[in-house]
């Protein structure tokens, strides 16, 4: 595939997972990339230089509560990272920034955002050339900024195996997803094509038909890397799903469904509940393990269900127990609590609602009992 032909004078695009494409480098700060000052436009930028940083959140005792706190402070949080940072994308709890302002700045942007709340701790991982973000690595070459593939040295590959049950389109769509992400990531064609070369060793050694393995490969190679990086919208569609169990003896069944579609086409009334064309899904038989052993475990019944506070003279979460056998989320959906429960049950699924953001509600899960996961 061809390279798009770069103006003479101006700079490359960023090439950034998710980034606009149209951000470029500006030339004052291309040529202070990694390095001191060498020429500027204007003496406003006589300091300037381009760190990229990566804030992951540590959690400590008290996880939960961060993260309905955070909800109610994302608004001062945006303001910083507006004002601060040429770039700010976070996943979850993991935040990649383009800082422009120097180290003195960038270390009181990182204790600022520490200071939201005492259970928050963000540690900073910053570099004028290269640092990993999730499964990518950015790279500052020569003023311009590059990916590459990321992976963590304990990374062994652990794809499901060829032998595994499953439809053939499962292990084609794995090696074709894999394939695709590679092309997406990598900015440079022949480091892609050194990172393909490995996965495709890969897929061998868990006992990929090699032909596949290589028409799969090349099909996600043809892609164009311009294209992946689109945000697209999820496409729309009017199919009803099929599920039925999975079984090899049952591969004619997608070209029964098609031969029969215009049967189904032509009845108006089953051609408008039914829609287009059924997509057939596979629910995954009993395997060895739920033949052998039952994961039900009998509900035994309690003459008091609900949650209640344990009312332990010296427990600190009793005051903030919601007591009564039914929760009601920001949708307005009620849930019945069929069990008994105090700050003392383990193995638990709980709910923790902000007085101040009643839209907001965190669902989480602990073995411990809820009094030693809050306090």
């Amino acid at each position: 595939m061809k390279k798009p032909r770069q103006e003479q004078g101006k700079p490359a695009p960023c090439l950034v997972p998710g980034v606009d494409q149209g951000l470029r480098l500006s030339p004052w700060l291309v040529s202070t990339v990694g390095a001191g000052v060498s020429s500027a436009r204007s003496s406003e930028y006589t300091s300037v230089s381009l760190w990229i940083v990566s804030l992951i959140q540590t959690w400590h005792h008290k996880p939960m509560s961060t993260r309905v706190v955070c909800v109610k402070q994302a608004p001062e949080a945006k303001r910083l990272k507006m004002t601060n940072s040429l770039l700010y994308l976070r996943y979850i709890d993991d935040i990649f920034i383009i800082w422009t302002h120097g180290k003195e700045a960038l270390e009181e942007f990182h204790h600022d955002f520490n200071n939201f709340h005492p259970t928050t701790n963000l540690s900073l991982v910053q570099s004028t050339q290269e640092i990993h973000f999730l499964d990518t690595t950015v790279l500052i070459n020569n003023g311009h900024i590059n990916t590459t593939l990321y992976r963590k040295p304990t990374d062994r590959y652990s794809y499901l195996h060829a032998s595994s049950f499953h439809p053939d389109h499962t292990t084609r769509s794995i090696v074709y997803s894999q394939a695709l992400r590679y092309n997406r990531i990598c900015s440079n064609p022949s480091d892609r094509d050194k990172r393909l070369q490995d996965l495709c060793q890969a897929f061998l050694q868990l006992q990929y038909p090699p032909a596949e393995v290589k028409k799969q490969i090349d099909r996600a190679r043809r892609v164009p890397r311009s294209y992946l990086l689109q945000d697209r919208p999820n496409k729309e569609n009017n199919r009803t799903p099929l599920a039925v169990t999975f079984s090899p003896q049952l591969k004619p069944l997608q070209r029964i469904i098609k031969d029969l579609q215009p049967i189904l086409k032509d009845d108006p009334t089953l051609s408008q509940v039914l829609g287009d064309r059924p997509v057939l899904a596979y629910r995954q038989p009993r395997n060895l393990k739920q033949i052998l052993t039952n994961n039900h475990i009998p509900h035994n019944r309690t003459t008091n269900p609900g949650t209640y506070p344990c009312n332990k003279a010296r427990c600190q979460l009793c005051p903030h127990i919601y007591s009564g056998d039914t929760i009601t989320g920001p949708n307005n959906i009620s849930h019945t609590i069929r069990g008994s429960f105090t700050c003392t049950s383990t193995n638990v699924i709980y709910a923790i609602m902000c007085q101040q953001c009643p839209s907001a509600m965190y669902i989480g899960q602990t073995g411990q009992s809820l009094r030693s996961g809050c306090i």
